[in-house]
């Protein structure tokens, strides 16, 4: 048959393997991120992982600060496509969380997320900094306007702010 030093070398092999097999199932599961911050897409795998962990991975693919602070971290399993910027939303739907972002100079057309909250349960986003919450605000009306002029061009009718409303209705 084989030799001895063969048959421990195989069994030392075999024990590495089934600890490594072990401890990659005690530690979470599988998380994969693909893209980066000029994409327009990322691609979110994870199965049977924690929340944090998810997070973590993509917040060191795209760069950006992580403050996890809910005392909630789930396990999740998902497979999801999506903008950068709304990621937080579909991966942790139940958690109170916030997102800032900036126009990047490296991709001009292009948002990159600059830092991403996870709060605790009943935190209000009065927590942020003021900075954060007036960039979020400006964004979402920058936002919102190109959408609103992507609707007029295709002829459908945009609700116009109440203060205008007010005006055209004297």
């Amino acid at each position: 048959m084989y030799p001895k030093s063969t048959l421990s070398r195989i069994a030392a092999v075999a024990s590495g393997f089934a600890a490594w097999s072990i401890s990659s199932i005690a530690l979470g599961g599988e998380i994969r991120v693909t893209g980066d911050s000029c994409t327009s897409t990322v691609h979110v795998v994870a199965r049977d992982a924690r929340l944090s962990d998810v997070l973590k991975k993509l917040a060191q693919t795209l760069d950006f600060q992580l403050s996890f602070e809910s005392q909630n971290d789930p396990l999740i399993s998902t497979d999801i496509t999506r903008a950068p910027t709304d990621l937080a939303a579909w991966l942790a739907p139940l958690e109170s969380t916030s997102v800032t972002s900036v126009s990047n100079p490296r991709c001009p057309e292009r948002g990159r997320i600059v830092k991403m909250w996870v709060l605790p349960k009943g935190a209000a986003s009065a927590t942020l900094p003021p900075q954060s919450a007036q960039v979020n605000a400006a964004e979402e009306a920058r936002r919102q306007q190109g959408i609103n002029q992507i609707l007029n061009a295709h002829g459908v009718p945009t609700p116009q702010p109440a203060k205008e409303n007010a005006e055209n209705s004297d």
